[in-house]
């Protein structure tokens, strides 16, 4: 109920500041002789003083994070990304995060668990836009009133208070949750601290290496032997490790498990929506790799999956995952000869190299692997893959999966 309430309350914030901004802009521009292009003036202002808010919030948690001990990894705006390379070098690449304006991503302290600074990394950044937001009102009522005022410190003010209170409010909206809530996710659960610490070193380390094979075994081996299951996955910052250890089980060639993991996260309501659209996309690639029928693979491909397969499409391993679909499952030879493409331009444009380069080398074998499910006959063995309890799998259902390659045996 509480988690509603801020959910609304969230909301009408937005909308609040958004009418306020909209009705003073039409109000300012009365005053000009072409009101057509002094509305436009405000309007332009809003546009570019929110995405100047939304650097400064991103600085508020890097500042935070250098005070407490962290070490910067990257730095994103929309789209465009900040790196830090092995060399010490800072790179332009691209990324997107759905349901994210910016993300300030950084490797902890080698400090314990339990002595890890968290707070003030989840707090400054809120806190920043508040901060500025009220020396834009500060400034706003000492200067002269005008279209300047108006467009430089009041609707700062505006937009500042509004991008800070809702981002401390702890609120989930659209499948993903603000720093508000995980800062009282990490405060009421310490396993979610190791889980928030372990994601950021794994992330730092992936962020720098030219190929998975240079992660410590030791860090890998960590993540992929917890027992996430036990935990409480509605917290953000478990549920995000989880989907780490199902990548990790992928990479380290357990198809089987990492299916199982993945399906696990799909189907579990307690995790965040972002989590299972994320495993559902993986799901459907093992189900496509191991020839799983249309009745299956038609039945996951639905709209809500195709909208956040379009929405998500900068990733690697949608390309991948879209290469697999058209390749083997739908024989087009070119739709798959595009997601190729687009897979081999990432390699230089994608932030995390690593990824693009499994992504990429993965693609190539599912070509190997198409090639032998043609040239195999009807007649090969079924496998089965067993799936783990789960909400909506209470009585562990046994999916039925005729296969042609030795993928998951």
């Amino acid at each position: 109920m509480k988690d509603k309430i801020f959910r609304i309350l969230n909301i009408l914030i937005m909308l609040g500041a958004f009418m306020y901004v909209g009705a003073r802009s039409a109000s300012v521009s009365l005053g000009w002789t072409d009101s057509f292009f002094g509305l436009f003036v405000p309007l332009l202002s809003a546009g570019l003083v929110y995405a100047i808010h939304l650097i400064l919030h991103e600085a508020g948690h890097l500042v935070a994070g250098l005070i407490t001990g962290y070490k910067f990894v990257s730095f994103r705006v929309g789209s465009i990304i900040l790196i830090k390379n092995k060399e010490g070098k800072i790179e332009l690449k691209r990324m997107t995060v759905l349901g994210t304006g910016g993300q300030c991503l950084m490797c902890p302290p080698d400090v314990p668990t339990e002595e890890c600074p968290y707070k003030l990394y989840h707090l400054m950044g809120g806190l920043t836009n508040i901060i500025v937001g009220l020396i834009g009102l500060i400034l706003s009522i000492m200067l002269p009133k005008g279209m300047l005022n108006f467009c430089l410190f009041e609707i700062s003010a505006v937009l500042g208070f509004m991008l800070g209170i809702t981002n401390l409010m702890p609120t989930k909206i659209n499948g993903t949750q603000n720093d508000g809530y995980n800062l009282v996710d990490l405060g009421r659960n310490q396993f979610a601290k190791k889980a928030l610490n372990l994601v950021l070193s794994l992330n730092a380390l992936i962020t720098v290496a030219d190929s998975y094979d240079d992660l410590p075994e030791e860090l890998v081996d960590e993540l992929i032997s917890i027992d996430f299951i036990k935990e409480d996955l509605s917290n953000a910052s478990i549920a995000n490790a989880f989907n780490y250890q199902a990548a990790l089980l992928y990479v380290k060639g357990d198809y089987k498990k990492a299916y199982e993991t993945q399906r696990y996260i799909s189907e579990n309501n307690d995790i965040l929506g972002i989590f299972r659209n994320e495993a559902k996309c993986e799901c459907l690639f093992y189900e496509i790799i191991t020839d799983a029928g249309s009745e299956i693979i038609d039945a996951r491909y639905d709209k809500d999956l195709q909208k956040y397969i379009k929405a998500t499409s900068i990733y690697p391993s949608r390309q991948r995952l879209m290469y697999s679909y058209y390749g083997l499952y739908k024989k087009d030879e070119k739709k798959a000869e595009e997601c190729m493409n687009n897979l081999e331009k990432m390699i230089d444009t994608y932030s995390v190299k690593a990824d693009a380069i499994l992504e990429l080398e993965t693609a190539r074998k599912i070509d190997i692997i198409s090639s032998t499910l043609n040239r195999e006959s009807q007649a090969d063995s079924e496998k089965f893959l067993e799936l783990p309890d789960s909400s909506n799998y209470r009585n562990n259902i046994v999916l039925k999966i005729k296969t042609k390659c030795s993928l998951c045996s």
